[in-house]
């Protein structure tokens, strides 16, 4: 029989096992109801955003995903580096990195639009983090690159906690986010602060980002005056060091990328631009770009072939060349994506019913409103779609659905023809 002393010990870690647990469930709760728009105000106050971004919130992951560990480690933790370790597969792994980065944004815009200030500064570094993240040895190299840095900067939290600072946010997440009410949002913060805050570095003042002197060495730390960039010259120096070394190494690799494949337009476009320049000099870029497509439109079939055939050859020329890149690259998870998105099997997704209606009606609206461009013909398939009566949009509604059922039916046929 178990002695006393190992009873004590195994009850003591039961009651550790099931504290863990609990509070395992409560952050997953916490960081759930975020996502969903149930944003906790204080003092028992709570508010719904009720739209949910694009999110599908029926795909959040389960408490026991890897995306969910993570979300754990990040919300009760005070630093993002502790998850390197204890949560490796997600930075790992491309597909958790996007997943991760999507419901940080939704949570992020979800407390924008509440006007709750925690957290929003600190979410869109980490997001930013996870956009730009390649390897594993990559991540202070990511953190300190020049696009994470003057992002962090920006979206600073003693900058955000002010009115005027609430523009760089919404427009960090406006630009991820098609929602209209965190639009309306950014261009009521806009009409208010005019003009774009930041703070010195050194005695933190705040000024017009314009009126700020930045460090031409990094190009991140920004001072409100020569004195002050002076003064701060000795304890600026290790973060300007790891600064210039991490934009160095981004700028090698933007240049061992290799170059990306270009469409038969382009490369048509390049070709005749400097002829159709010379024969309108005076045209503008606008009115000469007009020019070279109609022309590309009114191409033959054999000339439209010999582009088409110029644009295959340089879609293979970049396959080559990136799966030769990729060969280097330490994630595989990297390589797999890429060549998934390369395979030419894979069926088409599924169309929502405005989309569907959209492609049904582009040519009558298109003849209806001659003068109307790309945009102008969408605002008003919207308009129509908008007004259908029940009957008109139950048939629409009707036809996704069975594109739907087409989608799932050729995608479970294609998943299990490649075994997996």
């Amino acid at each position: 029989m178990p002695s006393s002393r190992n009873r004590k010990k195994n009850k003591g870690k039961e009651r550790k096992a099931k504290k863990a647990e609990s509070e395992r469930v409560a952050v997953y709760d916490k960081w759930h109801g975020l996502a969903s728009g149930k944003i906790t105000l204080g003092r028992g106050l709570a508010q719904n955003v009720e739209c949910n971004h694009g999110l599908d919130l029926d795909m959040l992951p389960d408490i026991s995903h890897p995306v969910s560990r993570f979300l754990h480690t990040y919300f009760m933790c005070d630093d993002i580096r502790d998850t390197l370790e204890t949560n490796s597969e997600v930075w790992n792994n491309c597909n958790y990195r996007k997943m991760t980065a999507d419901i940080l944004i939704n949570i992020g815009t979800n407390l924008a639009l509440s006007n709750v200030e925690r957290k929003v500064g600190n979410l869109a570094t980490t997001i930013m983090l996870f956009e730009n993240f390649v390897q594993t040895n990559d991540f202070y190299s990511t953190i300190n690159s020049r696009d994470v840095a003057t992002k962090k900067r920006d979206l600073s939290i003693e900058k955000v906690s002010i009115s005027m600072g609430k523009r760089d946010v919404l427009k960090f997440y406006r630009k991820r986010m098609s929602c209209k009410c965190l639009k309306k949002m950014h261009l009521e913060a806009r009409k208010t602060s005019p003009i774009k805050m930041g703070g010195c570095d050194y005695c933190g003042e705040l000024k017009g980002r314009a009126l700020l002197m930045v460090c031409s060495r990094c190009m991140v730390d920004q001072y409100c005056s020569r004195k002050c960039q002076v003064a701060a010259s000795p304890g600026h120096q290790e973060d300007c060091d790891d600064y210039v070394e991490a934009e160095e190494v981004a700028v090698a690799r933007a240049r061992d990328l290799p170059k990306r494949n270009e469409s038969n337009y382009i490369l048509y476009s390049n070709c005749v631009r400097a002829d159709v320049r010379a024969q309108n000099p005076e045209a503008s870029f606008k009115d000469l770009a007009i020019i070279i497509s109609t022309d590309f439109k009114s191409l033959s079939a054999d000339e439209r072939a010999y582009w088409d055939e110029k644009a295959a050859e340089d879609k293979e020329r970049y396959v080559k060349e990136m799966a030769a890149y990729m060969a280097n690259v330490t994630d595989s998870s990297v390589t797999d994506a890429f060549f998934e998105e390369e395979e030419p099997n894979v069926p088409k997704r599924n169309m929502s019913s405005f989309f569907i209606y959209a492609n049904a009606n582009r040519a009558n609206m298109k003849a209806e409103y001659p003068d109307a461009n790309f945009g102008d013909l969408a605002k008003i398939a919207s308009t129509k779609f908008k007004g259908l009566p029940a009957d008109e949009r139950a048939y629409w509604d009707e036809k996704a659905a069975e594109d739907e059922v087409r989608y799932v039916t050729e995608m479970a046929a294609y998943e299990a023809a490649k075994g997996r």
